[in-house]
């Protein structure tokens, strides 16, 4: 059901950093409106009526923009729970290698939801280090990117003015779609860009660009190591985690998880999910602290 897929994608993309803009709403009132069938399947079926509530009177108010990210979260924890939602199925590992990626489909009778694997995985502390944007000089740009500066990491855009300028001057949320595609030109054109930036973050950036989205407006990004796996994990003030790891196909990807329902966001879990998911329910508080988010 593509235009079920399409909805979910969209949906998890907008729900990755915790919060809903005037433009990400927007963007999924414009993706409704032209594709009939998103909208005539769940859950693009049930956001269609609650956005045309929300645009009728022509303005819109941030607890509207609060309600309906609650109600994204909850098709999200709906998804990842395998519960059925309207004309919906369970989402099978969007990852997977037996499926296509996102694909929805029936869960066979009497399969292990690899989802409820055992996770009581004990595991020593993970080294972890802050991750940062790179300080680079004018002389190492090799090209002129429009609105976007990346000698201080600042951009003209809406996203970047309304969202991001808060933020610490290094930190890797004030990364805006603008700045991503400018770092992975740059990334691309210089070896002192790349070499900068590291292999992983490089692959971060590289995820971040192929989805034409920036990385998530939150302060808090951890480069981790746990064992021989190399994860980075951003975290806002919700119990959502954005998490890039190996997938299934052996690169990196994006995942979510939610650590209060401890679950993986649309099903789509990483390569090692039971080690992972270890770190989560036993290390994540040694790494991110006790705070209640």
């Amino acid at each position: 059901m593509p235009g079920q897929q399409q909805t979910l994608q969209l949906i998890r993309q907008i729900t990755s950093d915790g919060l809903v803009t005037f433009a990400e709403l927007t963007t999924l009132a414009s993706f409704l409106n032209e594709n009939r069938e998103a909208r005539k399947n769940w859950p693009g079926s049930a956001l269609f009526e609650v956005l045309k509530d929300i645009l009728q009177d022509g303005r819109i108010d941030p607890c509207e923009l609060d309600g309906l990210n609650l109600i994204l979260e909850g098709i999200e924890i709906i998804c990842a729970g395998n519960i059925e939602g309207g004309e919906a199925k369970s989402a099978k590992p969007a990852s997977a290698p037996e499926e296509p990626k996102s694909a929805i489909v029936d869960e066979p009778s009497g399969e292990v939801d690899r989802q409820d694997a055992d996770s009581s995985v004990i595991i020593d502390v993970p080294v972890a280090k802050d991750l940062i944007l790179p300080e680079l000089v004018a002389s190492e740009i090799t090209r002129r990117h429009d609105g976007a500066c990346l000698t201080d990491y600042t951009c003209d855009c809406e996203d970047w003015r309304k969202v991001r300028k808060h933020l610490s001057a290094n930190s890797p949320g004030r990364a805006c779609k603008c700045i991503v595609s400018a770092l992975a030109d740059e990334i691309a054109d210089s070896d002192k860009v790349k070499t900068r930036f590291g292999e992983v973050f490089t692959e971060v950036i590289r995820v971040a660009n192929s989805s034409g989205r920036g990385l998530e407006a939150v302060e808090t990004w951890k480069f981790v190591e746990l064992g021989n796996k190399k994860l980075v994990i951003s975290k806002g003030k919700t119990a959502w985690c954005n998490l890039y790891a190996t997938g299934f196909e052996g690169v990196m990807e994006k995942f979510s998880y939610n650590r209060g329902y401890k679950r993986w966001g649309f099903g789509a879990f990483p390569k090692d999910q039971d080690l992972i998911k270890g770190f989560f329910d036993t290390g994540f508080k040694q790494i991110f602290g006790a705070e209640n988010s």
